[in-house]
């Protein structure tokens, strides 16, 4: 097996049951995310990509095949198990931060580092040097709320690396932020991409395209590499 693959899906797919009804949110799937590389998940709202990003995130079980992430077979897991599994293997940034807003941001980036009984003072030393790879190193003390969306997005992006977690997940990480931020954050993603992590980016968002090693796109269920004529992203 390759040892640059974080993450396989093996003949996968997810379907709901509504009364009678099944609706496919995600056709058989089998794709595989390396280390190194930066990889969006591109499709227009209600395509699948987010639910496949969930597969990913190990937030749900697919519903056939199956889905391994740092050669755990998900399917086979149970909730705790699945629970442990995302905390020391997948860092999540969202658009929205998720930042708790009463604590500093050196108290947020702490919050893993905490769940998995981390040692206070190295766990102190760890959240400041990856507020430093992100450029906050200047930022420790501050309130959330005393910070732009951008740095706020950046110091999500330190809370889901300091547990050096080899697959970040980001859904919209971009969305709510100007230009000159998408850039930003980008950048820092990239760089992250080639410290050995795999980062997978759920976008609909074009200015994003020119920073991918690699874009997979969803449309209605389906997946490939190559673009759906149907696609909007609008």
């Amino acid at each position: 097996m390759d040892n640059r693959i974080i993450a396989s899906v093996v003949g996968a797919s997810k379907q709901y049951q509504t009364g009678d009804t099944v609706i496919t949110a995600l056709a058989e799937t089998t794709l595989d995310i390396y280390k190194g590389q930066l990889t969006l998940l591109v499709g227009a709202s209600g395509s699948g990509k987010t639910t496949l990003l969930s597969l990913l995130g190990c937030v749900i079980y697919s519903t056939n095949g199956k889905v391994i992430v740092n050669g755990n077979q998900v399917n086979e897991m149970n909730q705790k198990q699945l629970a442990n599994l995302r905390l020391r293997s997948i860092g999540f940034v969202f658009q929205s931060f998720n930042l708790l807003a009463p604590y500093t941001v050196i108290q947020n980036v702490m919050t893993p580092l905490n769940l998995l009984n981390i040692p206070q003072k190295e766990a102190k030393i760890r959240a400041t040097e990856a507020l430093k790879k992100v450029g906050l190193g200047d930022r420790l003390n501050f309130l959330p709320k005393q910070l732009s969306g951008g740095q706020q997005q950046r110091v999500a992006i330190a809370r889901a690396l300091v547990t050096n977690a080899p697959l970040m997940l980001c859904d919209e990480p971009t969305a709510s932020l100007d230009t000159n931020s998408v850039g930003v954050i980008m950048r820092e993603l990239k760089t992250l991409s080639q410290t050995d992590r795999a980062v997978v980016v759920v976008t609909h968002d074009h200015r994003l395209f020119s920073f991918a090693d690699r874009i997979i796109y969803v449309s209605n269920g389906q997946v490939s590499e190559t673009p759906f004529d149907e696609i909007s992203f609008n």
